[in-house]
């Protein structure tokens, strides 16, 4: 059976959109299924580097004779930020349960093309306006992307990301975006461990988990 293919991404950088999707992979692998990870940004390439950081880590500890947890072997990914990612992705979804693409931001033409193979789009946006106000650019390419879908199309979310329940911005955001977009009622909420998660293997994988499950990609209650 092919991987189902979740596409993070919008026409916005510095979202989050790398954190949550190698968190997402790392939580399937713990689960038992099979990831790739498509690292589909030409600038910041954070999902390649995370895995890279993860393993020079455990290659340090090894030499001091600590025991280490290495880069699980569940989770592959490639670094592939061109306009044919649909072909790439068509090449990889018979090899895994899950395809996670992470688009990187202002990337228009990737974003697009990679949709025409996904099943779900997930939007991780913040709750400052200058990022909300974003939504609408990324959301006309995805209506494009639609279109030409060769999987029957896919069912798209917006989850607001790095919310700071100590203002009133999340509670703004949410009144802003909730009567247009598919807004996730779970939020990617600002925590210091979620922060530095970057170059770890968590054990601690915070509101990724509910996510999963509210978008479809776990069974209801499969969320630790």
């Amino acid at each position: 059976m092919a991987a189902q293919v979740m596409v993070v991404g919008a026409l916005k950088g510095g979202v989050g959109k790398s954190r949550f999707s190698v968190l997402s992979a790392l939580y399937l692998a713990s689960l038992g299924y099979r990831v790739h990870l498509i690292d589909a940004d030409t600038i910041s390439q954070t999902t390649h580097k995370w895995r890279v950081r993860v393993e020079k880590a455990a290659a340090a500890a090894e030499k001091r004779g600590e025991l280490v947890r290495p880069w699980p072997e569940a989770v592959t990914i490639s670094r592939h930020p061109f306009d044919d990612i649909d072909d790439h992705i068509g090449e990889k979804v018979e090899t895994v349960d899950h395809l996670i693409a992470d688009i990187g931001g202002g990337l228009r033409s990737v974003l697009e093309a990679a949709l025409r193979r996904a099943h779900r789009l997930v939007v991780p946006i913040g709750a400052d306006p200058s990022e909300t106000e974003q939504m609408p650019a990324t959301w006309r390419s995805a209506k494009a992307a639609a279109r030409d879908s060769v999987v029957g199309g896919f069912e798209p979310f917006v989850v607001l990301s790095r919310t700071d329940h100590g203002t009133s911005l999340p509670r703004e955001a949410r009144a802003e975006l909730e009567d247009e977009y598919p807004l996730c009622d779970t939020e990617l909420r600002k925590n210091v461990l979620y922060q530095r998660a970057y170059g770890t293997l968590p054990t601690d994988f915070l509101h990724v988990p509910a996510v999963l499950e509210e978008i479809g990609l776990l069974e209801k209650g499969r969320a630790a």
